[in-house]
């Protein structure tokens, strides 16, 4: 996944309007919470996080997409918004 965020990373610098700040930048686990605090000690506009799952057997397909709701969908979610 580090490879495809650093070469979307790459695509969005090429627009020359998007300034990107990458959360980190090597093979390591950073916690959501600190990916949330460097977004926003950033100034960011947006937050792209991005995950591959895994299947033992078969092929999995498709894309999961999370925004911020008004109202929060449990308890972590309205911490994480807070």
């Amino acid at each position: 996944m580090l490879a495809i965020a650093r070469e979307l990373r790459d695509i969005m610098r090429r627009t020359g309007d998007i300034e990107v700040i990458m959360t980190r930048d090597a093979d390591v686990f950073v916690p959501l919470p600190t990916r949330v605090t460097i977004a926003r000690a950033a100034g960011a506009d947006m937050l792209i996080s991005l995950h591959a799952d895994a299947v033992a057997e078969g092929r999995a397909g498709g894309a999961t997409v999370y925004t911020l709701a008004a109202e929060a969908s449990d308890l972590a979610a309205a911490a994480l918004a807070e």
